[in-house]
């Protein structure tokens, strides 16, 4: 639990991580393991019923905004009514160390966890690196049930240069951590016999 976040209104995430013990070796993890909070501080966003769209911002995640069409949410348990966290974080208290080619310095925790999507939801963060308008980025997000990080989503940045948006027609199909990260060239090794 992150010694950074504190007080009487949270409660914190369920995740799963794959951990490999064995009788004949020392079974050390690397890194501590840092559980995302829920804050009920009266930021967290309340989906009623299958009935209403919502957008969700927060102030624990300035310029981040989902927009959840009517009746595709269904929360961890199966319920299609909830509350919606998210807060922007230090990517060093992620539960898993975020991808070493692409490691960001914040990630945005959408919670709860392992809430998923029928269809993709639209997601806009904040251009925080300064991108160029117009690049294309992918939208990386950890997988709760693996334990792992993997991309989930093209966005690009508005031509104003000011938001990171998913694609049309794309966005995310579940609740994790989440980060964006340029799309970086192909690398192939001088000389190689392709």
């Amino acid at each position: 639990i992150s010694p950074t976040i504190t007080g009487p209104n949270k409660k914190f995430s369920k995740i799963a991580i794959s951990v490999a013990l064995g009788t004949r070796q020392q079974n050390v993890l690397d890194r501590p393991i840092y559980l995302s909070p829920l804050m009920f501080d009266g930021s967290e966003t309340v989906i009623p019923d299958t009935n209403t769209s919502v957008t969700v911002t927060s102030p624990h995640a300035e310029g981040v905004e989902l927009r959840i069409p009517a009746g595709v949410a269904t929360f961890p348990g199966g319920s299609k009514v909830g509350k919606i966290n998210m807060i922007e974080m230090d990517a060093n208290f992620t539960s898993i160390e975020p991808l070493e080619f692409a490691k960001p310095s914040r990630v945005i925790a959408l919670e709860p966890s392992g809430t998923t999507f029928t269809e993709p939801v639209e997601l806009t963060l904040p251009n925080v690196n300064e991108l160029p308008p117009g690049i294309q980025v992918v939208v990386i997000s950890k997988n709760s049930l693996k334990g792992i990080w993997e991309i989930e989503e093209l966005a690009k940045v508005s031509a104003d240069g000011n938001s990171i948006k998913t694609i049309p027609g794309g966005g995310i199909t579940h609740f994790s951590e989440v980060y964006i990260s340029p799309i970086g060239p192909t690398v192939k090794q001088i000389g190689s016999q392709d």
